[in-house]
Formats: C-alpha cells, structure tokens, sequence
C-alpha cells in the first residue's frame, strides 16, 4: 500500500517536472523571438538618432562659487514678488 502512495507521488512529481521544464523553455523561447523582432523592427523604424560625439560639462562644487555667483542662481525676496503677482495677474485672466 505504501509502494503504490510512493510511485503516484513519484508520478505526479516527475510529471509536473516535466511539463514544467517543456513549458518554461517553449515560453521563453517565443519570448525571445518576439524580443528579437521587436528590436529589429524599432532599429529600423526608429525615430530617434544619436550623435556619435559626447559632450562633457563640469559642474562645480558648491564649495567653490562665489557668494555672488551664488547669490545670482538662487531666487531671492524680490523674485518671489514678482512670481506671486505675475501669478495673481494671469490667475485673474486665465479664470474665465
């Protein structure tokens, strides 16, 4: 009686295993054929091109600007004025 529950477990495991393994590899193979085909479709319908040469800019640490240098990047008192009634100015049109 034993023997009989040992070979349908072995069965069942041995059976799920292997349509397991089938199934995942075929998946996994039409996935890569449609990947393939995608990326040679978009290579050749793309619409975006790259320059070959690269561009570098330096940005410098904040430890090394000036205070007017500083002063010049940030916004100050005066220029939150001007951004609340230019706010206030084209809220008042736009409203409509």
């Amino acid at each position: 009686m034993i023997s009989l529950l040992f070979i349908g477990m072995f069965s069942f495991v041995s059976s799920f295993t292997v349509s397991h393994i089938t199934t995942r590899e075929i998946l996994r193979y039409n996935y890569e054929e449609y990947v393939s085909q995608l990326k040679s479709i978009s290579k050749n319908n793309s619409l975006v091109k790259f320059d070959t040469t690269i561009r570098v800019r330096t940005i410098p640490s904040i430890k090394d600007l000036s205070s007017n240098t500083l002063s010049n990047l940030w916004y100050n008192s005066n220029d939150y004025e001007r951004f609340r009634i230019h706010y206030s100015l084209t809220r008042k049109y736009n409203s409509i």
